[in-house]
């Protein structure tokens, strides 16, 4: 019987998550194929617009705010802008029209 010599075994390597180069990648492709905002309509007469940047007209009847490029006009009446961050708004009253421009 002629002695044979094993050959060391190696796992294969599993990687246990993704890359930071992958994630960089998909973050960046993620930005430019998502909306730069998120509109939430609730029954209870409230709008929970995220990706706000500011106010550009505001009465009883209309709330006008800048999102970047587009600008999103509620249309209603009673109409209230309840709260306003950095980057998200909550209006609320009896909504009728909600107008996307841009």
């Amino acid at each position: 019987m002629a002695a044979t010599r094993k050959k060391d075994f190696k796992r294969p390597r599993i990687n246990r998550g993704m890359p930071e180069g992958l994630r960089n990648f998909l973050d960046e492709q993620k930005t430019s194929f998502m909306p730069d905002i998120h509109l939430e309509v609730l029954d209870d007469g409230q709008a929970v617009l995220e990706g706000c940047r500011g106010i550009l007209a505001y009465s009883g009847e209309f709330i006008r705010l800048g999102c970047g490029h587009k600008i999103v006009t509620f249309i209603g009446t009673n109409l209230e802008l309840r709260c306003l961050s950095s980057s998200t708004a909550v209006v609320t009253g009896s909504i009728l029209e909600i107008r996307y421009e841009g």
